[in-house]
């Protein structure tokens, strides 16, 4: 920590940034030599100065990170969410890293068909049903673009 230092932030509404102006918005927080205990001093009008420990100071939303989230059974796993990300990219993501296993079909003009996730392979009129929020999907694992904050689930059903 800097003693002394002064530290002022802003939010836009999207992210924190450091401010190089002061609007009327600004939250200002000072650490100051005699706070070694993680006490700090909050200043959010000018004249106020409300002191604290860093346990009972404001808080401030700070943007997660993008990530979509795919269930699979009980098992639940998180991948970080890109623009145009597909549900095969993020299965592909997890795969690489060695928390989800599954094999696919690749169908010339249609995509891919998901035959088998972490050893259970469809089969005998049930298979690996998509799900995106909760929805049945009307697009394959290749075409369903995901967002950030989506839930991707598999389910393991009796095929239409």
């Amino acid at each position: 920590m800097l003693a002394g230092a002064f530290f002022s932030y802003w939010n836009t509404g999207e992210e924190l940034r450091p401010n190089t102006q002061t609007p009327a918005a600004t939250t200002a927080i000072a650490e100051t030599p005699s706070n070694a205990e993680g006490n700090i001093h909050i200043s959010p009008e000018e004249n106020e100065t409300v002191q604290g420990t860093l346990a009972s100071a404001p808080t401030v939303a700070v943007p997660k990170s993008e990530t979509i989230t795919l269930s699979v059974g009980t098992a639940s796993y998180t991948a970080p969410w890109t623009r145009d990300m597909t549900v095969l990219d993020a299965m592909r993501t997890l795969s690489r890293e060695g928390a989800l296993s599954f094999t696919t079909k690749e169908f010339p003009g249609l995509g891919a068909f998901v035959e088998e996730i972490s050893g259970k392979k469809g089969g005998n009129g049930s298979y690996w049903i998509l799900y995106i929020n909760k929805t049945q999907s009307s697009k394959g694992v290749s075409q369903a673009i995901v967002q950030s904050g989506d839930v991707v689930e598999w389910k393991y059903e009796k095929g239409y």
